[in-house]
């Protein structure tokens, strides 16, 4: 077989690949879309909440507080939250401490870390009010994914999640970011584009999933960013399968946030969805954290 024939093999294989996934793809958003609109998950909403979900199906994005989302729940941002910012709060001239992880553009908590450090910060996901606001957002059952507690120093690098991108674990996603110190200009704030913009990644051709900025500024005015700025204890929930977004350079200070996920139980990349945090490795130091009803949420999907 020649060269010529062996290539045409290949990329006849690799379409047929492509095409495959693509329908897998269409038949697992129809199903969920199907499922949404003949059993939708309808859980009783506290009485503010259908506002954040208008928010996330017109904007992509709400902001609130930690204590407005959390009110009924103990200990929201008191002790439980405030020791884990100030685990995270090195200083970033110095090596990391052993249980921080450096990431691309970040240093990350070590999961069992976390766990056995933090776990109200975890359970924090669990709550019952964000978990019905999510479920009628998605219509679905939803999959908790887990937290990132993350802090983000000021190294100049424009790369990992200071990129635009799209996240690509399901169809619809509901990602919540708690500031765990105040972000204001040259902190890093989480800036987006609103879906009413009507941006896909068909405006984007020729550029990579991940994005620069300087591309962005090429296709989409700078007036129609938005930036999120706050204090300690900024919530900020957002579709971010629907919504460009990323997480502007720090310039003048660096950023540490608490990063939860949410999917439907069947997400179009469950590879991706369970990445976020090693819930099956850590499964015996979780479960005596969760009550029988949130057992589904954390396992029954992956």
């Amino acid at each position: 077989m020649t060269m010529a024939s062996l290539f045409a093999e290949r990329v006849k294989m690799l379409t047929f690949q492509k095409l495959r996934t693509k329908v897998r793809q269409f038949g697992l958003e129809s199903r969920q879309n199907l499922t949404a609109f003949v059993a939708p998950q309808h859980r009783t909403l506290h009485e503010d909440d259908a506002a954040i979900v208008e928010a996330l199906h017109q904007e992509g994005v709400y902001v609130t507080s930690i204590e407005r989302l959390f009110q009924n729940e103990n200990d929201p941002f008191t002790e439980s939250i405030k020791r884990a910012a100030d685990d995270l709060a090195i200083d970033t001239d110095l090596a990391a401490p052993c249980y921080l992880q450096r990431m691309a553009a970040s240093v990350d908590m070590l999961p069992d870390y976390l766990i056995a450090n933090h776990s109200k910060v975890f359970c924090l996901g669990l709550s019952r009010r964000l978990l019905d606001l999510v479920e009628n957002y998605l219509g679905l059952s939803a999959a908790y994914h887990g937290v990132a507690l993350r802090r983000s120093l000021i190294d100049g690098k424009e790369s990992g999640p200071r990129l635009w991108h799209l996240d690509g674990e399901d169809f619809r996603l509901v990602r919540v970011v708690i500031y765990l110190n105040d972000v204001m200009a040259g902190g890093g704030p989480f800036e987006y584009i609103p879906r009413s913009y009507g941006l896909t990644y068909k405006h984007l051709k020729g550029l990579d999933a991940l994005i620069t900025e300087s591309e962005m500024l090429k296709i989409v005015p700078e007036n129609v960013f938005r930036q999120v700025y706050g204090k300690a204890g900024t919530v900020i929930l957002c579709d971010t399968a629907n919504t460009f977004h990323h997480e502007k350079l720090q310039t003048s200070q660096a950023r540490s946030v608490a990063m939860y996920g949410f999917s439907s139980r069947v997400p179009k990349d469950k590879a991706l969805a369970e990445r976020h945090f090693p819930s099956g490795v850590l499964r015996e130091s979780l479960m005596p954290l969760l009550s029988f009803s949130q057992i589904p949420y954390v396992f029954a999907w992956r």
